[in-house]
């Protein structure tokens, strides 16, 4: 065998071969191998990166989750109010019209109509929150789990 080969093919499986000789002796090391080195430090630096994307992709999730779903409790003040005010609105009226014997009859159905449709209209919000939140938990969660697999990448290497 020439001392000047450093590669060659099997005839038989076609796997090529690096010749590595020291210390008198010479032995084969498949071409896979050094590939499988290459492919791991791709790797890891493939992951690394996927690191940063995903940290950047859970925090503007997570504030668009923040900001979409916690922004509907502005408008309850106007519904608190319209709550509260209308049976002063009500009372008003009577004393306006003289209907003071009919006063707490009229007072106790505003309240009743006004709580229920306060009631409802926070039971809808409430649901499409719950909807909202399991949505963006959902993507959060897909985020996290892949954000786990590229960090266990790269701690292996």
């Amino acid at each position: 065998m020439s001392t000047s080969i450093d590669r060659f093919a099997c005839a038989y499986c076609g796997s090529e071969h690096i010749v590595r000789r020291g210390d008198g002796i010479i032995f084969l090391q498949p071409v896979v191998e050094e590939l499988k080195k290459v492919q791991s430090g791709v790797d890891k630096t493939a992951s690394e990166l996927a690191i940063k994307r995903l940290l950047n992709e859970l925090t503007a999730l997570q504030d668009k989750r923040n900001e979409e779903v916690g922004g509907w409790y502005g408008s309850n003040y106007s519904w608190g109010g319209l709550f509260i005010f209308m049976p002063a609105i009500a009372t008003f009226f009577c004393f306006l019209t003289n209907l003071q014997s009919i006063t707490p009859i009229i007072l106790l159905i505003s309240t009743i109509v006004v709580a229920f449709i306060v009631l409802m209209y926070l039971n809808k919000k409430k649901k499409e929150e719950e909807i909202r939140w399991k949505k963006y938990d959902r993507l959060i969660s897909a985020k996290r789990k892949e954000l786990l697999y590229h960090q266990d990448i790269v701690s292996r290497y």
